[in-house]
């Protein structure tokens, strides 16, 4: 199920013709007909899936020509132009989890309680 969090002042463009890259730019394929109202949260998991990338981390959709990260609840179609091109950038943060060094399960990531260690790089 998709929600339309567009902006009730902004022109959606529906149907959406764009090209998604991976973040290193070596797989890429072409979307027609992408449903403009649908969230970027949304279209960013299906494009993760067609380009068989890891699903176990989430992932963000950047648009090449301005290097802007659009907004994962709002609807791509607001957001870009007609043919735009997208890298998927995996959302990813430094640090683990316990000052032992073991990983954070999936559901520990976006408990707040969690203390994460500070990384100095």
């Amino acid at each position: 199920m998709t929600f339309d969090k567009t902006p009730t002042n902004q022109t959606v463009i529906d149907p959406l013709d764009l090209s998604v890259s991976d973040v290193t730019g070596y797989r890429t394929v072409d979307l027609e007909g992408i449903d403009g109202h649908r969230s970027v949260a949304d279209v960013a998991l299906s494009v993760a899936e067609v380009l068989s990338l890891p699903g176990d981390i989430p992932y963000g959709l950047r648009d090449s020509l301005s290097a802007r990260m659009l907004v994962d609840d709002e609807s791509i179609g607001s957001q870009i132009g007609q043919n735009s091109e997208l890298a998927a950038i995996p959302k990813s943060h430094l640090g683990v989890g316990r000052l032992s060094g073991e990983a954070l399960s999936r559901d520990e990531r976006f408990d707040s309680q969690t203390e994460v260690m500070a990384v100095t790089l």
